[in-house]
C-alpha cells in the first residue's frame, strides 16, 4: 500500500522533488548501467544518481530530500508490511556488495550474519530482480 502511494507520487509529473530518483528507476528499469557520474570521485560507485551533488552531508529539512520525508512518512505502513512477512520464506543473510570487500564471493555477508541478525527480504540486490519477494509486496 505504501509501495502502490509513492510510485503514484512518481508518476506524477507535477512532482518535480523526486526527478533524480525517478531517472534512477527508469535505468533500473530499462537495464541501463548507471547515469554518469557528475563528479570524478563517483567513478567505481556502482550506483549513480542522476544529478545528485556530491556532499558529505545531506539534512532531511533540504528541498531536495522532500523525498526522504515522504519515506519517513509512510514508516508505519512499510514497517506493518514488513513485519507481515515475519516467519515467512525470503528472508536470508545479508550480502555485502562484493565491489567493497575483499573476502571471497561465497563468503559475503558470513561474517554480518554470524554476528548478529542482519537477514534482509531482497527485493533488488546486485541489479537482480527477487520475483517471489517482490510479488509478497
Amino acid at each position: 500500500a505504501a509501495a502502490k502511494r509513492w510510485v503514484r507520487l512518481m508518476g506524477d509529473p507535477a512532482n518535480t522533488h523526486l526527478k533524480r530518483i525517478k531517472d534512477w528507476l527508469l535505468l533500473k528499469i530499462n537495464n541501463k548501467k548507471r547515469a554518469k557520474p557528475s563528479n570524478e570521485w563517483q567513478n567505481g560507485c556502482p550506483d549513480v544518481i542522476p544529478g545528485l551533488r556530491a556532499m558529505p552531508f545531506w539534512e532531511v529539512e533540504m528541498p531536495e530530500m522532500q523525498w526522504v520525508r515522504e519515506v519517513e512518512a509512510s514508516f508505519a505502513e512499510v514497517r506493518d508490511e514488513l513485519l507481515q512477512l515475519r516467519g515467512q520464506q525470503g528472508f536470508q543473510p545479508y550480502r555485502q556488495p562484493s565491489w567493497s570487500t575483499k573476502i571471497a564471493a561465497p563468503d559475503i555477508g558470513a561474517v554480518s550474519h554470524d554476528s548478529g541478525d542482519w537477514n534482509v527480504f531482497y527485493l533488488f540486490l546486485h541489479n537482480q530482480r527477487f520475483e517471489e519477494n517482490c510479488a509478497r509486496c
